[in-house]
């Protein structure tokens, strides 16, 4: 099962949420899967790219979404969808990473 495939959501979705800032990016040791749109909130340290969904292929089928502290996420439909399928694709008999992108986006509501 493809990550980014079994992720069936909108191509960018808005959310009002807290979440982390890096003091660098993370891209260099990861595969980025979606990322935030840094001209849509006003960050801390910019750093020009804000990766918010990633796998490690260092470590099995491990996948890190850094939105998800707000309650209203739980309603909604594209965070749902994109928690249930990582959890698929972290239990499926499968790891297919090969074809995963990094197009997907979030805007801070």
């Amino acid at each position: 099962m493809n990550l980014f495939k079994a992720l069936s959501i909108s191509i960018a979705f808005v959310v009002s949420d807290e979440w982390y800032e890096f003091n660098e990016s993370p891209r260099p040791r990861v595969h980025v899967l979606a990322h935030a749109d840094e001209s849509t909130y006003r960050q801390n340290k910019p750093m020009g790219d804000h990766p918010m969904v990633w796998i490690n292929e260092n470590y099995r089928r491990m996948v890190y979404i850094a939105i998800g502290h707000d309650a209203s996420l739980c309603v909604n439909r594209d965070f749902e969808v994109l928690v249930r399928d990582a959890i698929l694709w972290a239990g499926s008999q499968k790891c297919d990473t090969s074809a995963a992108c990094s197009s997907f986006r979030w805007q801070r509501g």
